[in-house]
């Protein structure tokens, strides 16, 4: 065997064994691909699975958080509308108290009027009964005189008796009127009872702020009594917020209570609970309840 055979031999040798190893190589490498495949689509399935359930629940739970806005819309449209039908019933007692006051006044006037008519008529009496007196002793020269002097005295009493009735039926309407604003007053206080929070806003005359401050509860504190009596709000130095200025604690379109600023922070503010503003319902404050400086 000469070495060109040789030669080829091995050359042959080589070759094969470089195309079994190719072979092999592509056959390893088809397989891994194959199972990556088949595991990069069983994970994508699972991940979309959980993107389609996470996707539903975004979608209940934003259906339920519009329904939740629509009904506090409504809700808040309702006491917008009783508030303002609370504000005309107010308008309306104390234009009708101001009037029956300009009633009063003017029936007591009229009632001083006529006192003072009857006082001259009564002085007026008196003169004619001693001018008739003085006239009986000179009966006889001055009868025509008496007699007209009589009919004068009767006119006189007359007037004085139409006078008295008129006093009496002026003192029975005073009363009247009396009762009339007493009951006025009545339907006020109760408005001023059951509806705090629109009394305040209508009698109120201290001047609303200019600049509006938001803020949220961020702490609270009970006193020995276990009453809430201080409140952070998450407001400070510089956001305008001045020692004394009063916020309203409130949730949703629930009053709550008033606090008045004590204490600045850089980022809070220590506020004390004004105990004679709580709420007619007994709700307390809670952490994450919202509070400003004014609301309208």
């Amino acid at each position: 065997m000469n070495t060109t055979t040789k030669v080829f031999i091995v050359i042959n040798l080589v070759l094969t064994l470089g195309l079994a190893y190719m072979a092999m190589y592509s056959y390893a490498y088809d397989e891994h691909w194959k199972r990556r495949w088949h595991k990069d689509t069983r994970k994508l399935a699972e991940q979309l699975l959980a993107v389609k359930d996470k996707v539903a629940d975004h979608s209940f739970q934003r259906t339920r958080a519009e329904q939740a806005t629509e009904r506090l819309k409504a809700d808040l449209n309702d006491a917008q509308s009783d508030i303002k039908l609370k504000t005309e019933a107010i308008t309306r007692l104390e234009t009708e108290k101001s009037a029956l006051t300009t009633s009063i006044s003017e029936k007591e006037d009229a009632i001083a009027a006529k006192e003072k008519q009857i006082g001259s008529l009564q002085e007026s009496l008196e003169i004619a009964r001693k001018r008739m007196k003085e006239l009986n002793d000179i009966a006889q020269v001055s009868r025509a005189v008496a007699f007209q002097l009589s009919v004068k005295l009767a006119e006189v009493e007359d007037d004085l008796n139409s006078a008295n009735t008129d006093k009496d039926r002026l003192a029975v309407t005073i009363k009247n009127l009396e009762e009339t604003g007493k009951r006025k007053d009545a339907y006020l206080a109760l408005v001023q009872e059951k509806y705090r929070d629109v009394w305040q806003a209508i009698t109120s005359d201290q001047v609303q702020p200019s600049i509006v401050v938001r803020a949220q509860v961020a702490a609270i504190r009970n006193n020995p009594a276990n009453q809430q009596d201080l409140v952070m709000l998450t407001v400070g130095k510089d956001d305008s917020v001045a020692v004394g200025q009063e916020f309203i604690i409130y949730r949703g379109n629930q009053y709550i209570v008033k606090v008045r600023a004590e204490r600045q922070l850089d980022d809070m503010v220590a506020c004390r609970v004004i105990a004679d503003t709580w709420n007619t319902k007994g709700e307390q404050i809670k952490q994450g309840d919202s509070a400003q400086n004014r609301m309208f």
